[in-house]
């Protein structure tokens, strides 16, 4: 069913996403030649080369504004990360959330200050790491020996953007998430405590984290992470990267989007969010049933799902309205 929706969304789709988040495969490789290009004590980074960089790779056009660019690797992966980037870049394409960039490089870096090679690690030190993030043996074995072969080393070194790419690789796609996962979810932004900032409390993203169990548990404290951003904002990351992460298999079929799914509608979500604050006006959302209801999906036995009330719709409201078209049922497809 998703392929048949990307396969429509081609033909009718004119909009471009007007905010994205997180580090994608491709930016990931571009700092990371960036700092490959200039390892020579006679070619260090500029100031220029990073504002170049934040500029043209990632749509940033004051980056003096957000960045020192006297910082280290870590605050500019966690500036970009976190950072609404203006450059389209698809929610389908699978990426490292702000939360999960800042849980990986705490991390990375904790087994870095143990180790005296200038923030990096090698092949004796990773293997302590990626068991830290419950990797298994053979896992880790498959890891060390594509690094010696990328670096063209046995004794390669990587940095923290190496390592984040070396984590987006073997990031699950997950199961999606079930009508109970994303009731879950409305009820969190309705009802849980909120930040100065406005934000989701900590302690109920660190409880989400904890639940996947990425990591040994002496970590647990890691997942604490500083709040900057809105509670929609952050309930959006939060959908994505449960889809990704959670271990509860779907047990009905009438009742759950798969990961791909849940991408989509976030990419067309993000679409249609003019002013990027995590949240669809009446007037976005009409525009977008109106699209959807017409060119994208067929009419659900249920009926089309309404939206009468006025109010704004933050992602989990909309995913629960979206349900009704993402029917699991080989016989009968919601889509023209």
């Amino acid at each position: 069913m998703h392929v048949k929706s990307a396969v429509i969304l081609c033909a009718f789709y004119f909009l471009t996403s007007a905010w994205s988040i997180g580090l994608n495969s491709s930016q990931l490789k571009q700092i990371i030649n960036l700092y490959e290009s200039h390892k020579m004590p006679a070619s260090r980074i500029t100031s220029q080369n990073i504002t170049k960089l934040l500029k043209e790779s990632f749509g940033i056009q004051k980056p003096e504004e957000l960045f020192d660019c006297d910082s280290n690797l870590k605050e500019l992966l966690l500036t970009l990360a976190y950072e609404d980037k203006k450059k389209h870049d698809s929610f389908e394409t699978q990426m490292l959330t702000p939360f999960e960039v800042e849980f990986f490089l705490s991390v990375f870096v904790e087994h870095v200050n143990i180790t005296d090679q200038d923030g990096c690690l090698g092949p004796e030190q990773l293997p302590g790491v990626l068991k830290d993030l419950k990797l298994e043996n053979t896992e880790i074995e498959n890891i060390v020996e594509k690094l010696k072969d990328k670096k063209e080393t046995v004794q390669f070194v990587i940095n923290e953007a190496d390592f984040l790419l070396t984590m987006l690789k073997i990031k699950p796609v997950g199961y999606g998430l079930n009508v109970q996962q994303i009731e879950k979810f409305i009820d969190l932004f309705n009802n849980c405590p909120k930040t100065v900032s406005g934000g989701v409390d900590p302690l109920e993203i660190q409880k989400i984290f904890i639940e996947f169990g990425m990591a040994d548990p002496k970590h647990d404290s890691k997942m604490l992470f500083k709040s900057n951003r809105s509670a929609a904002k952050e309930i959006m990351e939060l959908m994505l990267v449960t889809a990704e992460r959670s271990r509860a298999e779907p047990v009905d079929a009438q009742g759950f989007m798969d990961t791909y799914e849940v991408q989509f509608v976030l990419d067309e979500f993000v679409s249609y969010d003019k002013d990027s604050d995590g949240f669809l006006t009446h007037e976005e959302l009409s525009t977008w049933l109106e699209l959807a209801r017409r060119d994208m999906y067929a009419e659900p036995k249920s009926g089309h799902p309404q939206h009468n009330d006025g109010s704004e719709t933050n992602f989990a409201k909309l995913l629960k309205m979206m349900i009704p078209y993402y029917v699991h049922n080989h016989d009968e497809s919601f889509f023209y």
